[in-house]
C-alpha cells in the first residue's frame, strides 16, 4: 500500500493525472482495522471491486476474496496481476519490462542482428488492463443472467499471448524455428513494401498488401516498366526481394516531405502514414475534433493535452472533462453518499487513521 503524508498533497505522477480524469478519489488505510471494515462496507454497495496487488496481499490483510463475496454475492471481484492468482510463478515480481521479457514480446522486437528490444510504450500494462476491463464487463453481463457475481482475473503474461498470434503462427509453420527479429519489416517476411522510409523531414510508414496497391505505387513513381519485372511479379517475390523494393520506395520518399508523400499516397489509395513525434500526436486535429484529446490548463502541469476515453457511445453526449482528483478529495462525499455516514462518523474514522 502506498502511503501519503496528507490527503491534499500532490504526489500523483503525470500518467495518473492523464488516466484518471472524470473519476472520484478516496483514500482508505487498509492496515487499520477501521479501514478494512470501511472497504468491506463499500464493497457491499458496489458492483465491482478491482485490485492489482500481488497475489496473496489481500489475504494477508485479512481481506480475502470470499469475505467480499459473502458480504455481497452480486459483487464482481476483479484481480489484475503479473502471472495470475494461481500457478508456480504467481509470486514472481512483475513490471511491464519483465513481462515484455517473459511473454516473448522482446524476442521479436529489435533488429535482426541486435539484442532483444522492449516496446517503447508500456504495452503489457495496458493490454492487461484492457483484457481485465473486458472481463469485468462480461462478468457484469453474466450476473444479469445468473443473479450472482464472482471472480474475474487477468494475468499480464497471458494477456500478451494473443498479441503474438502472427509470430507464434510463424513458429508453427517453421517447425519451431524462432522467427528472426525484423525491425520495421514484416515479421514473417510476408509483404513488401512493408517498412518505414526516410522523407526529407522525417519518416513514412508504407505497406502494400494488395496487387492494386503495388501497381498504384509504381504508377505514382512513374515506374510502370517494373510491372513486368519478375522480381516483383507477386507479393511473395516482392517479399523475397524486399531490399530492392525498399530501395525503390525510399528513392522516391526521400525527395518528399512527410506530408507531401502521404497526401500523394493517400490520393492513390496506398496505405501510408507519417511517423509523428509525440508533440505532433497531441495536436492531431482529427482526434481533437472527435473529442479524444482536449486542451486543458492544469493547475500543476500548466497547459496540457489530456485524453478522454477512446470508447464512443453514440447515444451519449460528450462529458465535460474533470481533472483527476487529488488524494482523498471525494472521501467525505462518497462515504456520505454510499454509506449515509455523518460528518462526525467520518471525522471519527480520520481520528482512527482509517482515512485521510
Amino acid at each position: 500500500m502506498k502511503s501519503f503524508e496528507s490527503a491534499g498533497e500532490e504526489r500523483c505522477p503525470c500518467p495518473s493525472r492523464m488516466l484518471n480524469t472524470n473519476k472520484r478519489g478516496i483514500t482508505i488505510n487498509l492496515k487499520e482495522s477501521k479501514g478494512k471494515e470501511l472497504l468491506i462496507r463499500l464493497a457491499g454497495e458496489a458492483d465491482v471491486l478491482l485490485e492489482n496487488f500481488a497475489p496473496g496481499a489481500m489475504d494477508r490483510l485479512g481481506l480475502g476474496i470470499e469475505l467480499f463475496l459473502e458480504k455481497n454475492p452480486r459483487l464482481i471481484y476483479a484481480s489484475g496481476s503479473g502471472y495470475g492468482l494461481t500457478g508456480p510463478k504467481k509470486d514472481n515480481l512483475a513490471m511491464d519490462l519483465t513481462v515484455q521479457a517473459v511473454s516473448g514480446m522482446m524476442s521479436i522486437n529489435g533488429l535482426e542482428n541486435g539484442p532483444p528490444m522492449k516496446a517503447g510504450a508500456a504495452v503489457c500494462d495496458f493490454v492487461g488492463g484492457v483484457h481485465l476491463y473486458a472481463g469485468i464487463v462480461t462478468a457484469l453481463y453474466e450476473r444479469e443472467v445468473t443473479g450472482v457475481g464472482g471472480v474475474v482475473e487477468v494475468a499480464m503474461q497471458e494477456a500478451m499471448y494473443p498479441v503474438l498470434t502472427s509470430n507464434i503462427a510463424s513458429l508453427h509453420r517453421n517447425k519451431w524455428k524462432q522467427p528472426l527479429r525484423r525491425g520495421n519489416k514484416h515479421p514473417t517476411r510476408g509483404s513488401a513494401p512493408y517498412n518505414v522510409y526516410k522523407a526529407n523531414d522525417g519518416h513514412i510508414a508504407i505497406i502494400c498488401v494488395k496487387e492494386d496497391h503495388w501497381f498504384s505505387l509504381l504508377r505514382l513513381f512513374n515506374r510502370e516498366d517494373l510491372i513486368v519485372d519478375q522480381r516483383f511479379a507477386t507479393q511473395a517475390l516482392r517479399a523475397l526481394n524486399e531490399d530492392a523494393v525498399d530501395e525503390l520506395v525510399e528513392n522516391w520518399t526521400k525527395t518528399k516531405t512527410k506530408d507531401e508523400a502521404v497526401k500523394l499516397l493517400a490520393k492513390n489509395k496506398i496505405p501510408a502514414a507519417p511517423v509523428r513525434n509525440l508533440e505532433e500526436v497531441t495536436r492531431d486535429e482529427h482526434m481533437h475534433e472527435r473529442g479524444m484529446l482536449r486542451y486543458v490548463t492544469h493547475p500543476i502541469m500548466g497547459d496540457v493535452v489530456l485524453p478522454t476515453s477512446p470508447i464512443r457511445h453514440h447515444r451519449s453526449t460528450a462529458r465535460e472533462l474533470n481533472l483527476e482528483p487529488h488524494l482523498g478529495q471525494h472521501t467525505t462525499e462518497v462515504l456520505s453518499e454510499w454509506l449515509k455516514m455523518s460528518k462526525d462518523a467520518i471525522a471519527e474514522l480520520r481520528g482512527f487513521n482509517a482515512i485521510h
